[in-house]
């Protein structure tokens, strides 16, 4: 067995010299004159974030989305197109009669005309009304099955109720004008179609 050599002292040296410079890189008091500082802490998240012993920073609050303004339709002042489907034992139907109405209002307690079956029959009535840019809603008090279309589009659908509804189309514009088609079928009971102002 040999004794320590010269090639061994050389390893130790420059152990010693990396461990020396490890304490200096990793070593925080080692370069601000010794002086020890407090750690710290470790942040909560129960509504407080610590930083250190003499500041507190509150979590910034998430903003809520502003809710989009919605315009009232009025009921437009040129009249409505009202078309009156009679259902066939077959399956299909038939336009079995139009008009003009000057308001949205019509009630009836079993068939509109003696010839058709009640309970098998529904109306439709048509109408362009004044819309703003962006969302708009109409105001209806229905009773039977509906179906509303504005620009030839579904905006709303519903089965009979036990009793009239009042029903908000919400439905968005882009022009000054929307075409609006309501539809009510009579499936047992009255009818109702009435524009709420």
């Amino acid at each position: 067995m040999h004794g320590i050599g010269l090639r061994e002292w050389v390893a130790l040296g420059v152990l010693g010299v990396g461990i020396v410079l490890g304490f200096l890189f990793f070593d925080p008091t080692s370069t601000d004159g010794g002086s020890s500082r407090s750690p710290v802490p470790v942040p909560t998240f129960e509504g407080q974030i610590q930083v250190d012993s003499t500041r507190t920073v509150l979590p910034t609050p998430s903003p809520t989305p502003t809710p989009v303004p919605v315009h009232r339709v009025e009921q437009p002042t040129g009249g409505w197109l009202v078309v009156y489907y009679q259902s066939l034992g077959s399956g299909g139907e038939i336009r079995a009669g139009e008009g003009f109405v000057p308001t949205l209002d019509l009630e009836f307690a079993g068939k509109p005309f003696p010839d058709f079956r009640d309970d098998a029959w529904r109306v439709t009535a048509g109408q362009s009304v004044a819309t703003s840019p962006g969302r708009n809603a109409i105001r209806l008090l229905t009773d039977g099955a509906v179906r509303v279309l504005v620009d030839g589009k579904p905006a709303f659908e519903a089965p009979d109720a036990s009793s009239a509804q009042e029903r908000t189309i919400e439905f968005d514009s882009r022009g000054a004008t929307a075409s609006v088609e309501v539809e009510v079928r009579d499936t047992g009971g009255p009818v109702v179609l009435r524009w709420v102002n």
